[in-house]
């Protein structure tokens, strides 16, 4: 992937909301940050920056160092996450020797400081996160919808946030971490529940148990979840015709298909495919990044 960001400025809303998102790769022995971010965003180490939004950050390959006004100076290794609070003094930048790649989003909004118990997240290596950032990157780099781009990475932040280190030790949460996995990968699959359970060695009684703990709803309804936001994507895409994509994500048919869309986002799919292309139509054709939400 190239590198990007995406500011979305001027947007007001009641709720929170995405103002930002980026992918950036830093080879050894490069300039950190890149140019081009807004004044607001900009920071060089000697002096720091101080945000009005949170940020959630993942270093996925590389090492460099974090410093803030709330944790001091700290190490960062390949698979450290860190969460960056509105208000709160910081720097942070790639070794020279070894570079980075790293993963951001930038959310406006009232968010709970209770909600956020630790700033620096050891999650290791985390798929089924790393696999919503790079639809977030697909999505902002479309210029989709900003409802759309909102909820994605809303979904994310919080997702994030609740692999704490207690839970990384809790064998359940292993368990929900492994079958989420399997059901991204599969997504087009007929899965039932008992043989989900079979691949991963365990009763199906434990695995309900453990999604209803972790994460307040069952395994099939969380199936279901994943297939109608990649079933949305798709649409957005302009590539596969719905029937397409009722077969490649797993449902009964194409009926089928649109009435769970219907009853998620509140339009069927034609509908729903018709306002992305009216909307496609009435916005600008241009390769600006830091372009606004504003059609």
């Amino acid at each position: 992937m190239e590198n990007y960001f995406r500011y979305f400025p001027g947007r007001t809303s009641d709720g929170i909301h995405l103002s930002g998102c980026g992918f950036t790769r830093i080879p050894p022995s490069s300039s950190y940050p890149l140019a081009g971010h807004p004044k607001a965003h900009a920071f060089a180490w000697r002096n720091g920056r101080i945000l009005k939004q949170w940020q959630l950050v993942a270093i996925t390959e590389g090492e460099g160092e974090f410093d803030s006004s709330f944790t001091g100076l700290r190490s960062l290794v390949e698979g450290t996450w860190f969460v960056l609070k509105p208000n709160c003094w910081h720097r942070y930048r790639p070794s020279q020797s070894k570079g980075w790649i790293e993963h951001w989003l930038e959310l406006d909004g009232a968010i709970d400081s209770s909600d956020v118990e630790d700033l620096m997240l050891n999650l290791g290596e985390r798929p089924e996160l790393i696999s919503l950032f790079m639809r977030l990157h697909s999505l902002a780099r479309s210029f989709a919808p900003p409802k759309i781009l909102d909820s994605l990475a809303i979904h994310l932040f919080y997702s994030a946030l609740a692999v704490t280190p207690r839970k990384l030790e809790d064998p359940s949460y292993n368990l929900v971490c492994a079958a989420q996995r399997l059901l991204l990968e599969n997504l087009g699959t007929q899965w039932r529940i008992e043989y989900v359970a079979r691949k991963l060695g365990i009763h199906p009684a434990t695995l309900r148990r453990a999604f209803d703990n972790h994460l307040g709803i069952s395994p099939k309804r969380y199936l279901d979840e994943l297939r109608l936001l990649r079933a949305r994507d798709l649409i957005f895409d302009g590539t596969y015709t719905l029937a397409a994509i009722a077969d490649e994500l797993g449902f009964d048919s194409p009926y089928h298909f649109s009435n769970r869309f219907k009853q998620r986002f509140g339009l069927a799919p034609t509908a729903w495919r018709k306002g992305v292309c009216s909307r496609r139509t009435a916005c600008p054709k241009t390769n600006n990044l830091l372009r606004t939400e504003n059609c």
